[in-house]
C-alpha cells in the first residue's frame, strides 16, 4: 500500500462511482478492515476540505464515542435505517449494504458525499474503524502525481 508522502497517509488506491452509484472496495481494504463479507456498514461524511465519507463497521463504532449515534438513531442500527440520511453533531450518517466487495451509495442529491457518477474516490486507510473514500482536497492533489495507483472499478 502506497504512502504518497513520507509520513503521511496510505492509500489503497482509486474507487471509481459507477452509473448507478456503486462503488468498489480496494481489496487490501476490505481485508484490513474485516469488510470481505457481505454486510452492513455505515457510512460517516468526511470533512469539508477533503469531501466524500469513511464507512465503519457498526460494531466498530459501537464500541468508539461515535456509538451514542445509536441510541439517538436507533434506525440508523436496524435495517429499516438503510439508505436513510441522518446528521448528527455536523455529519451525515446512512447505513447500507456491503455486497462482493461492492456498496452503493443512496440516490439522490445528498450532502453526506458531494460525489457524482464517474468520480474517483481516493481510498486512504483511515482510523481503526474504517477506509475514508475522499472525493477533494489537498490529499486528492498529491495523488493525483502518482499515476501508478490503481484505480478499483
Amino acid at each position: 500500500m502506497p504512502q504518497l508522502v513520507k509520513g503521511g497517509k496510505h492509500v489503497f488506491g482509486w474507487s471509481r462511482v459507477g452509473a448507478t452509484g456503486g462503488v468498489r472496495i480496494p481489496p487490501e481494504a476490505a481485508q484490513e478492515y474485516g469488510l470481505e463479507s457481505d454486510l452492513e456498514v455505515i457510512l460517516v461524511s468526511a470533512s469539508r476540505t477533503s469531501g466524500g465519507f469513511c464507512m465503519m463497521r457498526e460494531d466498530h463504532m459501537k464500541e468508539s464515542p461515535l456509538g451514542d449515534i445509536f441510541r439517538e438513531f436507533p434506525e440508523l442500527a436496524a435495517a429499516e435505517g438503510l439508505g436513510k440520511v441522518r446528521r448528527w453533531k455536523s455529519r451525515f450518517y446512512t447505513r447500507v449494504s456491503v455486497r462482493s466487495g461492492y456498496f452503493a451509495l443512496p440516490a439522490g442529491e445528498d450532502p453526506l458525499y458531494g460525489v457524482r457518477p464517474g468520480d474517483l474516490l481516493l481510498a486512504v486507510r483511515g482510523s481503526y474503524l474504517g477506509p475514508s473514500f475522499l472525493a477533494k482536497g489537498p490529499l486528492l492533489e498529491e495523488a493525483h502525481q502518482h499515476p501508478g495507483l490503481e484505480i478499483f472499478e
